[in-house]
């Protein structure tokens, strides 16, 4: 009888602590479940972003706004020709010129007040050019102008050359919109053309290079 009971309470006792063994297991499983989900490599968990804050990427810099182009237009600069003249420039004399009659001084000048009747048909001008830059004046004689053509390049015909700028006692032409300023021009009439073979004509007798001319338009 006492043996048996022995048994008895050695066999409960395996049984308990083979119960107690299961419930701790029960209890650590979970844990390690947990912990194992804490160090999940998956994609990261995205949150909704209140505006006023920036969502960064990790290790990258947030791109720079693009620059704001303002919509006025930039002032276009004057186009010149190939004698660095605007078209709205004038070529004046003070006194009047007749073909074969020599030469004569000649200005570069802006249009400030048109001839009328009013004015006994002169306009006034301001010059920009020369000696006289800054200068107002009224005067009847003055005229557009164009480079001159081959085919203006006649005997007997009037034509404007830049009073500077030479180079073997030939008149070049401005080489610059500052050979204009700081020159002045002058008017004659074409008197030989037996030199054009060697890049030149005379001009109320001074050599100038025929691409340094201009006409009347």
């Amino acid at each position: 009888m006492l043996l048996g009971g022995v048994s008895f309470l050695l066999i409960r006792g395996v049984v308990m602590k083979k119960a107690m063994m299961m419930l701790g297991l029960s209890l650590v499983m979970p844990m390690v479940a947990q912990d194992a989900h804490s160090w999940n490599t998956g994609p990261e968990e995205t949150y909704p972003v209140s505006r006023g804050e920036s969502k960064v990427e990790s290790g990258r810099r947030p791109e720079p706004r693009p620059a704001q182009r303002s919509t006025e237009a930039l002032p276009q600069a004057p186009s010149l020709d190939a004698h660095f003249l605007q078209a709205d420039e004038y070529l004046i004399t003070l006194e009047p010129y007749k073909a074969g009659s020599g030469w004569r001084a000649v200005y570069i000048a802006k249009l400030v007040t048109p001839a009328s009747a009013a004015t006994k048909q002169e306009a006034e001008f301001f010059i920009i050019n020369g000696n006289k830059t800054g200068e107002k004046v009224w005067t009847q004689h003055y005229c557009l102008t164009r480079p001159a053509t081959s085919a203006d390049l006649k005997l007997g015909a009037v034509a404007y050359a830049l009073d500077g700028n030479r180079e073997d006692d030939i008149y070049q032409g401005p080489g610059n919109r500052e050979d204009n300023l700081h020159h002045a021009w002058f008017v004659g009439t074409i008197n030989d053309d037996s030199n054009l073979y060697k890049g030149y004509l005379a001009l109320s007798g001074y050599k100038v290079k025929p691409s340094s001319l201009r006409v009347r338009q």
